[in-house]
């Protein structure tokens, strides 16, 4: 609610007008300043949403904590909202817990796990339940949602609580075993330049990565944590892999980044990340707290692949979100594409959704060759709710709507020869 002189306004009524507020210069200052550290929790769905207004939160000084989750309420999807109890009395991490679990249980969603991280967990509590009480560290990949990246396509998470110890049993793929793990990248800006050259693949010419093409692209993408103008439609101001390639090779050449490189690979500076590589040959780039043995594993219904820690009898801590070359838009769980094929993320209102297009022809699919036809008695129609993405799968039968493709169930993923696992998260 925000109030207007004697009365209040709903946010249903400010949104709307929230982004052409914050571009006008006739506000006055102290107006505007004040506007501008509400921008992100007055953004319309999708971005007001239990998925993205964490990340805003998560920096607002609230008196109680409860209150990051507890203040957005009137914010988001009301089927979340039903889900969640106001009750000051619980333990902060209990009230944490209920948006994960909401997510879940709404929209058969587990990106809650994406705000994880093993540095800012807290002491004694669940591994799967965010500590939004404390600030972000560096640049934990959970920021990288906003990209929109689907590690697990459009599946449906598998997922129950389990009590009374309030372990959560998720279903997903486990898919590498880390093998080499780097320095944090918040050294000198001397130290990170060697860091980046010391981790370059040796031949950058010939080099291959274990999915396919070579391993200085894989390289270059996960320094920038896929911020290229590779997989997005029409304008957009980021470098291609390809030029990042270039600029990275030339620079290891003359032992130093040039301004270009500097100004393309800044956000490799100065943050609290890590880069690792796997026994399979899988490269990647994590917020600090790994270790060697850590297992990445694409769990279903999360759009980023995890760090998890074993603890066995198959029981895992979570460490937090990667970003992986090669396991970001559903690899893990699908056949790979045909060669003439690529993933590519055009926006479509708000949403990057993943479409194909075919690099011979320039023919572009919004259905994913891989997967055939829809089963019987489901099509996709267009959605209304703007909680929800642009296009959604109907149930002709029970009228019901989801977010997640039928072709994506775990039961649909086994019979394609994917081998699922259940995986307890402490």
């Amino acid at each position: 609610m925000v109030r207007t002189g004697l009365g209040l306004a709903g946010s249903a009524f400010v949104q709307p007008s929230a982004a052409p507020m914050q571009k006008t210069s006739i506000l006055p200052p102290d107006i505007r300043g004040r506007l501008f550290a509400y921008a992100r929790g007055l953004m319309a769905p999708p971005l007001a949403s239990s998925k993205h207004l964490p990340l805003w939160t998560r920096n607002q000084k609230c008196t109680d904590p409860q209150d990051r989750i507890y203040g957005i309420l009137g914010l988001l999807d009301p089927r979340i909202v039903a889900m969640i109890e106001v009750d000051y009395s619980i333990p902060v991490w209990k009230t944490y817990s209920q948006l994960v679990l909401a997510e879940k249980d709404v929209y058969q969603k587990l990106n809650m796990l994406n705000h994880c991280n093993m540095k800012t967990r807290t002491e004694g509590h669940p591994s799967w339940v965010p500590n939004w009480d404390q600030p972000i560290e560096g640049a934990n990949t959970g920021y990288l949602s906003i990209r929109r990246f689907y590690a697990s396509a459009r599946s449906s998470a598998v997922a129950k609580l389990i009590e009374p110890a309030y372990h959560l049993q998720v279903t997903g793929r486990r898919v590498a075993t880390l093998c080499r793990v780097g320095h944090t990248l918040t050294g000198t800006y001397a130290e990170v330049i060697d860091e980046i050259f010391d981790w370059a693949p040796k031949e950058p010419r010939s080099d291959m990565y274990v999915s396919g093409g070579l391993l200085m692209d894989a390289y270059v993408e996960v320094l920038v944590r896929g911020k290229t103008s590779d997989r997005a439609q029409g304008n957009n101001p980021c470098p291609s892999i390809r030029r990042l390639s270039e600029l990275l090779t030339q620079a290891i050449a003359n032992s130093e980044l040039n301004d270009e490189a500097a100004r393309e690979f800044k956000d490799c500076f100065f943050i609290n990340i890590c880069l690792f590589t796997t026994k399979e040959g899988y490269l990647g780039v994590c917020a600090e707290g790994l270790g060697e043995d850590d297992e990445i594993s694409v769990i279903l219904g999360c759009d980023f692949p995890m760090v998890l820690w074993p603890r066995g009898s198959n029981q895992y801590e979570v460490v937090g979100p990667c970003f992986v070359h090669g396991l970001m838009l559903g690899e893990a769980l699908k056949p790979p594409l045909e060669p003439l094929w690529k993933d590519v993320l055009p926006v479509v209102r708000g949403w990057a959704l993943s479409y194909f297009i075919n690099a011979q022809k320039g023919e572009l699919l919004k259905n994913d060759p891989r997967l055939g036809r829809l089963p019987t008695g489901w099509e996709e129609v267009t959605a209304l709710d703007p909680f929800l993405p642009p296009f959604v799968f109907k149930n002709k039968e029970s009228g019901h709507i989801s977010m997640n493709d039928p072709r994506m169930s775990a039961e649909a993923i086994k019979q394609r020869g994917i081998v699922l696992e259940t995986l307890e998260l402490k």
